[in-house]
């Protein structure tokens, strides 16, 4: 596997950005992401906040983590939108599904050792910059900001690659 694992919502721009600054590396959509599209679909089918819905939901997110992106895809597939508003969420998240499915392989990731969330990478995003950066009185310009979460995001890097 590749050294560099890219963690993302689905949005092109990621995996653009991604591909112009690295070069191999695995992409992989955010569980929690790919699940809440999930979600938008069984309340569109079923009802918002149905019990339906709820059911719906939680089956595609147990077979999304348990063995990828293809039984949803199928779910999607035969599922029936009984609205003009809920087929265009149909349309959407079918091509959503469709564009990241590579990316969503969460069994092979999780048996590989990588992270199929990015919590941890916010949690130390608000660790590194935030808790420096939002302290009672302090005043920063933006590029001053900028200078000492590079600081603190090498210092982090160096630990890692340490440890």
């Amino acid at each position: 596997l590749p050294e560099v694992a890219v963690l993302g919502d689905g949005a092109p721009w990621i995996w653009n950005l991604a591909a112009e600054h690295f070069g191999k590396r695995v992409e992989i959509v955010d569980f929690y992401h790919a699940s809440e599209h999930g979600w938008t679909v069984a309340n569109a089918l079923y009802g918002q906040g149905s019990a339906l819905a709820k059911v719906w939901a939680e089956a595609r997110a147990n077979e999304l983590r348990d063995q990828g992106a293809a039984p949803v895809q199928a779910a999607l597939a035969a599922a029936h939108a009984p609205t003009p508003a809920a087929q265009e969420v149909l349309r959407r998240e079918r091509g959503y599904f469709r564009t990241n499915a590579a990316r969503m392989d969460y069994p092979t990731f999780r048996e590989a050792g990588l992270p199929i969330g990015s919590g941890a990478v916010e949690s130390s995003a608000g660790h590194l910059a935030q808790q420096r950066l939002k302290r009672s009185g302090a005043r920063w310009s933006e590029p001053g900001a900028q200078h000492v979460i590079n600081v603190r995001c090498q210092l982090a890097s160096q630990k890692a690659a340490a440890a």
